[in-house]
């Protein structure tokens, strides 16, 4: 059980980091903080872990209450529940 939710979140924070890296890519970003897209504040670590990140905040920026958009917490469920998959489908 352990083991599944290490995959799980091993999953979702590879996807999280690559949806950081297209985003500051494609909007031609080189600071490393990670900010808020309306107000421009630099987020708390706790808004930035994967999946639980999205409900800590309660889907909201914590500074400004912009909203986040939901994509970002689906793609990163998906990873997790890819990776669990392929680890179940290996065993």
């Amino acid at each position: 059980m352990y083991r599944l939710i290490l995959i799980f979140f091993s999953g979702s924070s590879l996807v999280s980091f690559l949806t950081c890296l297209i985003y500051r890519y494609r909007h031609n970003i080189h600071d490393r903080y990670s900010v808020c897209d309306h107000c421009g504040r630099i987020l708390p670590w706790y808004v930035k872990i994967p999946v639980l990140g999205y409900f800590l905040s309660l889907g909201r920026c914590v500074r400004c209450g912009y909203r986040i958009p939901l994509c970002y917490p689906l793609a990163e469920s998906a990873g997790g529940l890819l990776f669990v998959l392929l680890y179940l489908l290996q065993t």
